[in-house]
């Protein structure tokens, strides 16, 4: 902010400073001492006021954005907040119907968490792992929850009813690590391809609850699992940085 307030300082500054040049010089030309002259008054004045002028818009730009932020910002997400004092409105009337609306009519919850996104990426041997979203339990009706923090987290190994595209009824069973196999033909041959599925749902969880640790728990029982261990070692190998000389390949994916 200061310094886009000081460009703006520095153009005006020598704007006038050519002014107040051309103002002199022409009160001289026309024999007054240019000291007397209206408009080199005016000019001076103008100059005199630029300094003390930048501290006064750079308090009203910190002014305004503290108003926006405490109207609508709240714990990591945008929402218009109540307000029970404000201007007096006088509504125009002429014996017609009146519609009344809420001052936020046409502004909406932004849950800034929910840009939902499956992630996919390569091992080095050209393997496939990815983390997929299989349910996401948001605020409904556009409320934000005060008593619940919602997070990523390992799902738990459980069953789902599930419709075909016939309508029949069947049950399907998802674990948090699987490997899926698939064959395609490739110029006439059949090439065999894994990827590994890692499990994810976004829930409401007890209020304080950090996402940083639920993230750690998730790496610890990914890493622990018996396919991983065997056929998907690369998870494990070291990419340390000097906060964290311990990073995995998994981490590494999960938190950046």
């Amino acid at each position: 902010i200061q310094s886009a307030l000081a460009d703006a300082e520095n153009a005006n500054k020598a704007d006038l400073e050519q002014q107040l040049h051309l103002a002199i010089k022409a009160a001289t030309d026309a024999g007054f001492e240019s000291d007397e002259s209206p408009k080199v008054q005016e000019i001076q004045k103008k100059l005199s006021t630029i300094t003390s002028g930048a501290s006064e818009h750079e308090n009203a730009v910190f002014s305004h954005l503290l108003t926006f932020f405490s109207r609508y910002y709240d714990n990591g997400d945008f929402i218009s907040k109540r307000r029970y004092k404000g201007n007096t409105y006088a509504i125009p009337y002429a014996g017609e119907e009146v519609m009344l609306y809420w001052a936020n009519k046409d502004q909406y919850y932004i849950k800034s968490g929910e840009n939902f996104a499956n992630y996919s990426f390569k091992l080095a041997d050209g393997r496939k792992v990815s983390f997929k979203l299989l349910a996401a339990d948001t605020a409904k009706d556009n409320r934000k929850d005060n008593d619940l923090d919602r997070c990523f987290v390992l799902i738990e190994p459980h069953v789902r009813t599930k419709f075909d595209d016939e309508g029949e009824e069947y049950e399907q069973e998802y674990k948090p690590v699987e490997v899926i196999k698939t064959s395609s033909i490739v110029d006439g041959k059949s090439i065999d391809t894994e990827e590994l599925i890692i499990h994810f749902e976004y829930k409401a969880m007890k209020k304080g609850t950090k996402q940083e640790i639920l993230v750690q728990s998730a790496i610890s029982k990914i890493l622990s699992d018996n396919n991983v261990q065997q056929h998907w070692v690369d998870l494990a190998k070291r990419v340390p940085t000097e906060k964290n000389p311990m990073r995995t390949e998994l981490e590494r994916h999960l938190t950046t």
